[in-house]
């Protein structure tokens, strides 16, 4: 049969980009924090 809620999604550019655009900033905030995480021991272990 298929899932209404994922057809009106796809069907409003709207949504989707919305949801899309979310996600990038969190993905794009989660890889900063690891990279910070991950500058932080660097320098822990040269010091």
């Amino acid at each position: 049969m298929g899932n209404p809620n994922s057809n009106r999604l796809m069907n409003s550019p709207m949504t989707t980009s919305h949801n899309h655009s979310d996600l990038e900033k969190q993905v794009v905030f989660r890889a900063n924090r690891l990279i910070r995480a991950h500058n932080v021991k660097c320098l822990r272990s040269i010091v």
